[in-house]
């Protein structure tokens, strides 16, 4: 950098640093003086919110002391004078009250007393049917009466004797007590000094709020207005405070001082680059100039690492001065090198006479010339022994041809130019040592080229590698008795499963046939507890065999495309029952941002999902449960959806410690949890290994009795077509929510704010006609009505009070709940609506569409009707042995008016299919005499014939990989595994019988 541009460059620097410190500090001390003045009107505010509410709090002590007395019960009975002289005519003067009123049942005065000088009042200044409304509220009411100029403080409480107050009648009261105090000049100056703030009582009510509010005026001045609220709950007077405080507006003062200082310190910083300047310059030249006169190099020492021209001129006058030094020195260093090259050909040669590994040359008819002695430490030989044998002599009977091709191969290829000199043919092949032995080497070889770039031979190494193929050989042999094993292991699982799965089938099913049927309580007790246990089995079994199946390596993922939400709402459908038993809230987000339709595997994402949540719903007895499904961060990216799902609870928790050991397979937080929640402890390591099948990543945050939260994220793709939802614009202007659940809450402001409605939530519903008016303006009502704040009849009051009016109200409930309200309500002449839970955002939306579009009353009920499936006149063929199986699977059917047709085996199959007209085949796999594989081969030749094929599908306990394809490949339609439930062959036929 040039001198004058390093001047430029100071002073333009020292102008701008100054300038943005004082910009800085400027703007710094406007900001620390605002956060001081704001915290001292804010500590203002608690004063006076407190001075005021402990003067309140002594009161109401006052009440419920009195209230809770024994002797006040028994004097409002029979009122005597000892009673009230030691206790009711001494209290106004003790705790400076001015007024004492003590009222029967009846509402007659029995006891009042006055000692104010402002205004004597005989008895309490409102209605006596005002009375018992107050105390609807609580045991305690406390109000101001706005009394000509002055206002009255009154706080009262419903009297009880302590034997009656645990008691349920407590809530009929013994009489009324209350206490009164004027609000006087003395009062408010008491106020003023406490608060240190001038106090001002405004009686024009004009303030609305019923808070306590803080106004900033100017100049460091600030009002306080504390509203004083009447029986109705409205503002009746203002207590105003005001102050200013002087020392912030100094503040001012001083940031002009300190603008003056910065100008100051510019100055200083112009002078002083100016001394810089003249330095910077001389100095430099005095120093150059010496060195010229002297030839001494020592001179211009101090300026030889600058960058700038007298710097530069400085290394060229040192470099002049040192030419002649260096070559005197590169002289003697020629010579160095000589005697160093010498050196090194001496330890080149002893390095080659002890390397363990051999190296050699040989011409190009493959006559050695040269080895290293490390020759006899591997073959025997000594060196001119090696080099006189032939090619073919060098290797076992069994490697010569491979030796001699090798060789003949890599010289031709030479002669030819096909090899570049940085490159070298490598293989493995077999020496014959000379006691006979076979030995493993490796041989790297490589060009020899003369000065003119020919090839004149070949060079290379042989490096021993006899125990390493030896090691691979035995690891091939290991690893074949491990394949062994697991195909053992794999029968093993594939029988076992069969075996149990077979018998549980008819456990399951013969269990859902007896619930259908009439049955007493106990009875229904004892089977549910049967079905129960047989599906903790059949969990039991399928979380092992598919643990079997990940292990082996022979789990295969779809990539299918399907709707996200609906088998997230599948997944949670499940479990809704159960909480709702449990009086678990179970809830579910799903951001409306995601894709409707994702490629992956939507049968083992349900799973990973229905894991998770059985086990957070094994370890919850209250609270709730949510399942959040959102994008994985703010860069989100909707053709290459990260999807991040988040299930977290209000259970037990986990102890840090355990936190790692989680996903490992059998495992579980405590051993002892094993005999109260069942299970394998399989669950979260299958989790953990389909989501990292999936590409994806699966984690837990937890406490001990806070809950826990399990997360996985998955990547997705979607079509290439993909355009996000449009959402039409809903005519609803106000909705109104009645829900306490924090989860659902969230949920729905986000769903709400995403179709631009208006919206308030409410923890409680009305249950008075008078507070049910502030919501008639709504024009749709949600009711969540397991708010655990009301119970079911104050829930049942409000739902009912709207339904009359006309409103469209939307219940939040289990479809048992819905319809046990829409029957209270009345159906036909209240009709509702039903949001059952969990549901998504376009389940929302479509409901809030079939709200707005709804012209009148009698087209919005939506009434939810169990499906009744039936096939008539349609033939099914049934091939099973196991009478009990086939037992279940008649029964199934015959509920679905369907005519069944049984076989024993795949013979009588095909006998009674040539008999009668079918439209169905259910074939078992494992049958006598003829299997149902051999069955389906048969008939699918059949079919060929006559040109109209029977829709076949599997039933087998079978469930190992490859049973399916193997089912499919033979002709068979689909495969279902045992057990099975009455919906899934329902689907199935659904699915086959059009």
């Amino acid at each position: 950098m040039k001198i004058q541009h390093k001047v430029i460059t100071i002073l333009v620097s020292s102008f701008a640093l100054m300038l943005v410190f004082l910009t800085i500090y400027g703007f710094l001390s406007d900001n620390q003086r605002i956060i001081h003045y704001n915290s001292i009107v804010e500590s203002k505010k608690i004063i006076v919110k407190n001075v005021i509410q402990n003067q309140q709090g002594k009161y109401n002590q006052l009440v419920n002391d009195y209230s809770s007395w024994d002797g006040m019960v028994d004097f409002i009975k029979t009122p005597t004078k000892q009673w009230s002289a030691s206790n009711l005519e001494s209290m106004p003067a003790i705790y400076k009250v001015d007024y004492v009123w003590i009222y029967n049942p009846d509402l007659q005065p029995v006891f009042a007393k006055s000692i104010t000088k402002l205004q004597c009042l005989d008895t309490l200044p409102i209605a006596k049917k005002q009375i018992p409304k107050l105390f609807k509220i609580g045991k305690n009411v406390h109000f101001f009466l706005k009394i000509g100029p002055n206002i009255l403080e009154v706080f009262g409480g419903r009297v009880a004797g302590t034997k009656e107050y645990f008691h349920e009648n407590t809530l009929t009261p013994r009489g009324y007590f209350f206490v009164a105090k004027w609000w006087d000049i003395p009062f408010i100056e008491n106020l003023a000094i406490t608060t240190d703030t001038d106090v001002e009582f405004d009686k024009s009510n004009k303030v609305s709020s019923h808070e306590i509010f803080a106004d900033v005026k100017s100049d460091a001045h600030f009002v306080i207005r504390y509203p004083l609220l009447d029986e109705n709950f409205k503002v009746v007077a203002v207590l105003k405070f005001e102050n200013t405080l002087t020392t912030v507006a100094r503040w001012g003062y001083y940031n002009q001082l300190t603008i003056i200082t910065g100008f100051a310190l510019l100055l200083l910083t112009i002078v002083l680059s100016i001394s810089l300047i003249n330095r910077w310059i001389s100095y430099p030249m005095r120093r150059i100039t010496k060195t010229l006169n002297t030839s001494d190099v020592s001179n211009i020492s101090p300026i030889l690492k600058r960058t700038d021209e007298f710097g530069k001129l400085s290394q060229l006058l040192v470099k002049h001065f040192e030419v002649q030094k260096q070559l005197y020195e590169e002289i003697d260093n020629h010579n160095k090198t000589q005697f160093a090259l010498s050196e090194k050909e001496k330890s080149l040669s002893l390095l080659i006479n002890n390397i363990s590994d051999i190296v050699w040359t040989m011409d190009l008819n493959f006559v050695m010339s040269y080895v290293t002695p490390s020759v006899t430490q591997h073959f025997q030989y000594a060196p001119e022994e090696f080099v006189i044998l032939k090619l073919e002599q060098l290797f076992i009977p069994k490697s010569v041809d491979e030796g001699v091709e090798f060789f003949t191969q890599m010289r031709d290829d030479l002669l030819k130019g096909k090899h570049h000199s940085n490159t070298g043919f490598q293989t493995e092949l077999i020496i014959r040592c000379k006691d006979g032995k076979p030995l493993w080497v490796s041989v790297i070889a490589k060009p020899l080229f003369d000065d003119q770039a020919n090839v004149t031979g070949i060079h290379g190494t042989m490096v021993n590698i006899d125990n390493y193929k030896k090691a691979i050989f035995a690891a091939a042999q290991a690893h074949q008795e491990v394949v062994n094993a697991s195909a053992v292991k794999s029968d093993f699982m594939a029988n076992m499963s069969h075996e149990i799965r077979t018998p549980l089938n008819g456990i399951i099913g013969m269990t859902e046939l007896v619930l259908h049927t009439d049955l007493h309580d106990s009875q229904e007790i004892y089977v549910q507890n049967i079905k129960q246990s047989a599906n903790v089995l059949h969990d039991i079994v399928t979380d092992i065999l598919d643990f079997s199946k990940i292990e082996a390596g022979k789990l295969k993922l779809l990539n299918e495309q399907f709707e996200l939400a609906e088998i997230v709402l599948l997944s949670l459908n499940v479990f809704s029952a159960k909480c709702e038993l449990k009086k678990v809230e179970l809830s579910c987000f799903i951001d409306p941002r995601l894709p409707k339709m994702v490629f992956g595997d939507p049968t083992r994402l349900k799973q990973v999902i229905m894991n998770i949540l059985g086990n957070a719903i094994k370890f919850t007895d209250q609270g709730e449960i949510e399942l959040r499904v959102t994008p994985l961060d703010k860069t989100y990216d909707p053709l290459h959806p990260q999807i991040l799902f988040s299930i977290r609870d209000t259970g037990i928790g986990i102890p840090e410690n355990k936190l790692h050991e989680i996903f490992d397979s059998f495992s579980q937080v405590d051993r002892s949890f094993s005999k109260k929640h069942e299970g394998t402890g399989l669950g979260l390591t299958i989790s953990k290994k389909l989501v990292e099948l999936m590409d994806g990543d699966i984690w837990v945050e937890s406490k001990m009795e806070e809950g826990s939260i399990f997360k996985f994220k998955i990547p997705f793709l979607v079509s290439d077509s993909f355009e996000p939802a449009v959402f039409k614009q809903l005519e609803i202007n106000r909705v109104v929510v009645f829900d306490n659940h924090q989860a659902n809450i969230q949920t729905l402001q986000t769903y709400f704010d995403q179709l631009n409605i208006n919206y308030q939530f409410f923890a409680e519903c009305p249950i008075s006609e008078k507070d049910m008016d502030q919501f008639k303006e709504a024009e749709v009502l949600f009711f969540n009505v397991q708010n655990h704040l009301l119970d079911y009849e104050d829930n049942l009051k409000s739902i009912r009070f709207f339904a009359q009016l006309g409103k469209k109200i939307v219940i939040i409930a289990s479809p048992t709940i819905f319809f046990k309200i829409q029957k209270a309500v009345s159906v036909s002449k209240y009709p509702l609506f039903h949001l059952p839970k969990p549901y998504s955002f376009n389940v929302l939306y479509h409901l809030l569409e079939f709200v707005y579009s709804s012209k009148s009353l009698a087209s919005t009920t939506i009434v939810l009707k169990k499906e009744q499936v039936v096939f008539p006149n349609k033939t099914v063929l049934v091939a099973e042995d196991n009478n009990v199986n086939f037992l279940i699977i008649k029964e199934m059917l015959k509920k679905m008016q369907v005519k069944v047709i049984g076989a024993i085996n795949g013979m009588d199959a095909i006998d009674k299919l040539l008999k009668n007209d079918v439209d169905f085949i259910f074939m078992d796999i494992h049958m006598p005499d003829m299997d149902g594989v051999e069955a389906t081969h048969v008939i699918r030749k059949m079919d060929d014939i006559e040109k109209q094929k029977v829709p076949i599908v599997a039933l087998t306990a079978d469930a190992m990989p490859g049973y399916k394809e193997r089912c499919i490949e033979v002709g068979m339609d689909d495969y279902i595994t045992k057990p099975y439930s009455q919906s899934t062959i329902i689907n199935c036929l659904k699915k086959y019988l059009k």
